[in-house]
């Protein structure tokens, strides 16, 4: 077959247009299989050599072509240096799914221990004596997370089940991941008065899930960027004021003793340091106060107290702030270190 594409009655200039936009398609796959990126770059080049066989001028066929950027929506593919919603979404909903596991355990345990009748003085029940909606209610506490673990493991499906170019199960995963934050929320919801409270951080995440991968395909914006980093720090720093306003009046505004000083102002300084590197967009800072925030959840259910579901709130909330402020510098650093991507995020 005649391949017009290297006939010497094709302009220089043409000629240079085409391997042009071949280069460029070439970089906008990078991300490919090397033997997939290649296929799809000779099927435009099959398809330039048909349509010049047929007659077409050369320049109106290289006029034609689907921009590269666009060619990877064709083929189902996210924006090129764009994987950061992806990533983010797997991140805050498997951190979502392990929340809402351990609050399924949480709450299935308050709902056996106050439905199951004990026998006074004898601390055994009889198999008899199990009210009949046990069991229904047993998984009704359970279902929210297992919702949340379907949906995080959705996100984490390979594009390589799929049934064909363009084809994902990522569309799926992303609706499964509405349903659980929905989910989440119904059980936070429904009820308050007992053991809904639980869901609460989990509930935070899930929606996480579902609203900040959004948020990172759009257009970035340094000033909001700076903005929601800087309300990060607040809310780690707004614990520092509160608790020693606290420790003041309780002290009858005497300095504290010995450890107890020392263990303050260590605790104050660390609490300062990190609210200042998430201020300043440390991806250190947020790994730091998510980690700090697993620990007061883990310290909550450890040590059971009167304030347990304020700092199991809190601890979630820390987690959130964490996980969401690295993604998001995660984000950043990947758009500054890929060409034609915008810096900031």
């Amino acid at each position: 077959m005649h391949d017009p594409t290297s006939s010497p009655s094709r302009s220089a200039a043409d000629a240079r247009a085409l391997e042009a936009h071949l280069r460029a398609l070439r970089i906008e796959l990078a991300d490919l299989p090397e033997h997939r990126r290649e296929e799809v770059v000779d099927d435009v080049r099959a398809h330039v050599v048909d349509a010049a066989e047929s007659g077409r001028p050369l320049p109106q066929v290289l006029a034609g072509l689907t921009a590269p950027a666009a060619f990877r929506s064709e083929l189902g593919l996210p924006p090129r240096g764009d994987g950061s919603p992806l990533v983010a979404a797997r991140v805050l909903q498997a951190s979502a799914a392990v929340v809402a596991l351990v609050s399924a355990a949480l709450t299935l345990f308050g709902h056996v221990l106050s439905s199951v009748p004990w026998q006074a003085g004898t601390g055994q029940g009889q198999a008899h004596d199990l009210p009949a909606g046990l069991a229904s209610g047993s998984v009704v506490a359970v279902a929210p997370a297992v919702v949340a673990v379907l949906a995080a493991a959705l996100l984490v499906v390979p594009r390589g089940f799929a049934a064909g170019p363009g084809r994902s199960l990522r569309p799926a995963a992303h609706a499964v991941s509405w349903v659980c934050a929905v989910a989440l929320t119904a059980a936070t919801l429904v009820d308050l008065g007992g053991s809904g409270w639980w869901w609460f951080p989990a509930a935070l995440l899930a929606w996480a899930a579902v609203v900040v991968p959004r948020r990172l395909r759009r257009a970035p914006s340094t000033r909001g960027t700076a903005v929601r980093r800087w309300l990060r720090a607040a809310v780690v720093l707004l614990p520092v004021g509160l608790w020693t306003g606290a420790v003041l009046v309780s002290q009858g505004l005497n300095p504290l003793e010995g450890g107890r000083s020392a263990l303050h102002l260590a605790v104050v300084a660390a609490l300062v340091v990190v609210g200042v590197l998430v201020g300043l967009g440390s991806r250190a800072g947020h790994v730091a106060l998510a980690a700090a925030g697993a620990l007061v959840m883990v310290l909550a259910v450890v040590e059971m107290g009167m304030l347990v579901l304020a700092v199991w709130w809190s601890g979630g909330v820390w987690l959130l702030l964490g996980l969401v402020g690295l993604v998001d510098s995660t984000a950043r650093s990947r758009r500054s270190s890929t060409p034609g991507t915008p810096a900031t995020a």
